[in-house]
């Protein structure tokens, strides 16, 4: 049962890290649809001569019919949207929009500069003049292109680099029981180091500081005994 219990922890780390290498992907890839969407909506309004809920609803049923999972996310928004433009005419359109994107799926692959960019794009996208309209789109489209190249140069080494750490976890379990104390504290403090930086350059400095913490616990988990050990041993001196 113990190797078996230490099996499934070295499992579960490298399937750890797999997950954090696979977010990373999804991300792009969830950047890259509200891109796309932005570059069509610009098309429409511009050169099709379209209303914005002409264009949000053909721009909605593109990516919604058919599709399942982000892109179906996307333009079920916009569609949303659209449908709420129509019912409450005459409420501000910055406040729909934001107000749809608080019904974004908790585990949306988008990080909170990415939200408030299209949060931004949603503020002015409302009015009616269409060169103001044309400077947001162009202005998120910006911020997209700036996003999506950075995110593209690291993500090779990115994911690489968590796969790796996750099998290095699973490693380290895997041998946890079978070094002595100080091996394993140090096997502790080498692996949260990485870790925390890892998750700190992710923008997870919550996940990071709790990661620190685990770490911590668990060590003291171990030196306890030792610790209860000498007290008794002290007591024991004084009390001969």
């Amino acid at each position: 049962m113990k190797y078996l219990g230490l099996l499934c922890m070295a499992a579960a780390a490298v399937a750890g890290g797999f997950l954090l290498a696979g977010e990373w992907e999804m991300r792009v890839k969830m950047l890259g649809i509200f891109r796309q969407m932005a570059v069509y909506l610009k098309a429409r309004i511009l050169y099709s001569n379209e209303t914005l809920p002409e264009a949000l609803k053909e721009i909605g049923s593109r990516f919604s019919d058919g599709n399942s999972g982000m892109a179906a996310e996307a333009g079920l928004f916009f569609l949303r949207v659209e449908k709420r433009m129509e019912e409450e005419a005459g409420k501000p359109f910055a406040e729909i929009w934001k107000e749809e994107m608080e019904k974004f799926p908790d585990d949306l692959p988008l990080r909170k500069q990415d939200l408030e960019a299209l949060q931004a794009l949603g503020e002015n996208l409302g009015y009616a003049d269409k060169k103001t309209q044309e400077r947001t789109i162009l202005f998120y489209l910006e911020q997209a292109d700036d996003s999506l190249a950075f995110l593209k140069k690291e993500m090779e080494s990115r994911t690489k680099l968590y796969r790796s750490l996750g099998m290095a976890a699973g490693l380290f379990f895997l041998v946890l029981f079978s070094v002595n104390l100080i091996f394993k504290i140090a096997a502790v403090g080498i692996l949260v180091s990485v870790m925390c930086q890892v998750l700190k350059h992710s923008g997870r400095e919550d996940q990071a500081f709790l990661t620190s913490l685990a770490g911590l616990i668990l060590v003291l988990f171990w030196i306890v005994p030792y610790i209860y050990d000498l007290f008794e041993t002290i007591k024991n001196l004084f009390s001969l």
